[in-house]
């Protein structure tokens, strides 16, 4: 697929940061923390201290899934245990320190299932529109400006497909048998190609 991202002369970008400079493929971005350039960016990571890119997209979305999964079946578990406790909150006999230790625990399990499904919630999103989190970044977040049309978008299918691969059944697994492309070219929106050519 041509390169829809150019200088303004109309020439191909150059990574002009990294050492030596390089070709600079659409949705390629400097990372300053890795000091060189990465194929399809989306943001560094500090938890897993790695820029996530085309190469771990979909290694970083479920490590998102599976972390929120199982900190709801914690949540599910620990449940029972929390609502016997404070039934029992006024009976002398209890052990304060296992209180105190359950309660907290299931008040750390708690915030932690909320901010990871709501960060789960944002990466399907970006998912869904083939936004990587620079791009949604650049488009101004949720309010796009009047006219913007997303370049990459093929649809909700083919743009799970972009990351997760091709085969539904290994969506859920962290392998990487199916996945299409190289993280240099991409297919582009025909919305998009549409809008090009008329404003030419």
């Amino acid at each position: 697929y041509p390169p829809l991202e150019h200088t303004d002369e109309g020439s191909r970008r150059i990574c002009r940061k990294s050492s030596p400079q390089v070709y600079k493929p659409d949705r390629a971005h400097y990372c300053r923390l890795l000091g060189r350039c990465v194929l399809k960016m989306d943001h560094f990571c500090p938890w897993l201290n790695n820029c996530i890119g085309f190469y771990n997209h979909k290694f970083f979305v479920l490590f998102i899934f599976y972390a929120a999964a199982l900190c709801a079946l914690l949540l599910v578990i620990m449940t029972p245990t929390f609502a016997r406790l404070v039934g029992q909150i006024d009976d002398l006999s209890i052990d304060l320190k296992v209180e105190f230790r359950v309660s907290l625990t299931y008040l750390m399990v708690c915030l932690l299932t909320i901010g990871l499904f709501g960060f789960l919630g944002f990466h399907t999103y970006l998912l869904w529109l083939n936004y990587t989190t620079i791009e949604f970044l650049e488009k101004r977040g949720f309010n796009p400006p009047p006219g913007h049309i997303n370049r990459f978008s093929r649809g909700i299918c083919r743009n799970i497909q972009a990351v997760l691969g091709d085969n539904p059944l290994v969506w859920w697994l962290p392998v990487r048998w199916t996945c299409r492309g190289d993280g240099i070219a991409f297919e582009a929106n025909p919305a998009f190609i549409g809008a090009m050519s008329k404003g030419r």
